[in-house]
């Protein structure tokens, strides 16, 4: 950890204790990053001194303990989102983490010093709808995310979590869970309905089970032969084949599709789907284009659902499930930070079953 030189604490004049303009004056020369110096393969991640950045305004610093390799991270390295896309190099990614407020900008109140929190990477617009909220995604474009020892966020993405949730789990809740969790909400997952869930050996698509299971509906997953009884572990009624092999026939009616992998399978899903049952995507590792008949949307009234952005609340629901003792994400694997190449291509591999977790500061490996 890089030396920290603080101020003495001092309360302004007229200010009462709650609302100091900051808790902590910090002052931090440099941290260590793994920072993206462009798109390309591995070869553009370097672990290297980067600057302290420092809270602002209803900004928090948070000192981070760990995060989590996810599927953004290796789009946006590749450039799979756009070609056009202007980014300031270089760029520290990481899409959310845990770690513990070291410092609070002006009106944010003081007593969150120390706060064990979760780092919402969704950056949002306040008053717009869920769905035309999102303004970027941390990690990605111009914003600095969480593979480095300190970031700073504003102080309503810094979501509490209890301290007795693992590091290692609570840094796997950020944006797969998240995603999972807004996938949930906006099919209406309820007890007692049949959700199939693709990808399942993934880190949303285990979610997805986790989740849909834990709201007791019978679920059937996706994955492949090898990774089967840890999917079931993780609350799967039926594991199918990863190729989908079978007719829509050989499959029960769903409720719901929670649908990451997209590709040739989506149409035989959608013809799984019980009349006015809905299909939400938020993935299409499979392959972005695919074929659909439209007369099984129409006449069986589906629902089709893309998701991008996930609610303020989603975050806030899963610190809760898993503070209640009710979610225990799978940790794979866990790497430091200073081996991220590694880990990136351990992701790549997709030879696990859950996440893959970026010890910052030692915690994580404590689990």
């Amino acid at each position: 950890m890089p030396a920290l030189t603080r101020s003495k604490e001092r309360l302004h004049e007229g200010e009462d204790s709650s609302t100091r303009r900051c808790v902590r004056r910090v002052t931090v020369s440099h941290m260590k990053a793994v920072v993206l110096t462009g798109t390309g393969g591995s070869e553009m991640l370097e672990y290297r001194d980067v600057p302290t950045p420092a809270p602002g305004p209803g900004e928090v610093l948070v000192r981070l303990h760990a995060s989590a390799v996810n599927n953004t991270d290796i789009a946006f390295r590749q450039n799979w989102y756009a070609k056009d896309v202007r980014v300031p190099w270089p760029r520290i990614q990481g899409a959310g983490g845990v770690g513990t407020i070291d410092g609070v900008g002006d009106g944010v109140n003081s007593r969150r010093s120390g706060e064990r929190v979760i780092v919402d990477p969704f950056l949002r617009r306040p008053a717009a709808t869920v769905e035309k909220s999102l303004v970027t995604l941390m990690g990605s474009t111009d914003v600095d995310g969480c593979f480095a020892e300190f970031v700073v966020v504003s102080g309503e993405n810094a979501v509490a979590v209890s301290p007795d949730v693992p590091v290692a789990e609570a840094a796997c809740l950020p944006t797969a869970y998240q995603t999972a969790e807004e996938m949930q909400l906006r099919a209406g997952v309820t007890a007692g309905q049949t959700v199939l869930v693709t990808g399942a050996s993934g880190g949303v698509g285990r979610a997805n089970v986790e989740l849909a299971a834990m709201r007791g509906a019978r679920v059937f997953a996706v994955a492949g032969r090898d990774k089967h009884d840890l999917v079931r572990a993780a609350g799967a009624a039926v594991v199918i084949q990863r190729d989908g092999s079978g007719s829509p026939e050989d499959f029960p009616a769903f409720d719901a599709v929670l649908d990451v992998t997209g590709g040739p399978m989506m149409q035989t899903w959608l013809e799984s789907i019980v009349l006015g049952g809905v299909y939400v995507t938020a993935g299409a590792i499979a392959g972005w284009e695919t074929k659909i008949d439209l007369r099984t949307v129409i006449y069986n009234d589906l629902r089709i659902i893309g998701q991008q952005v996930a609610r303020p609340s989603a975050l806030v629901n899963l610190a809760s499930y898993a503070g209640a003792g009710l979610l225990h994400p799978h940790v794979a694997a866990i790497f430091p930070l200073a081996s991220m190449k590694e880990a990136q291509a351990r992701f790549v591999e997709k030879d696990f079953v859950g996440k893959i977790v970026i010890d910052i500061d030692g915690s994580a490996a404590a689990r």
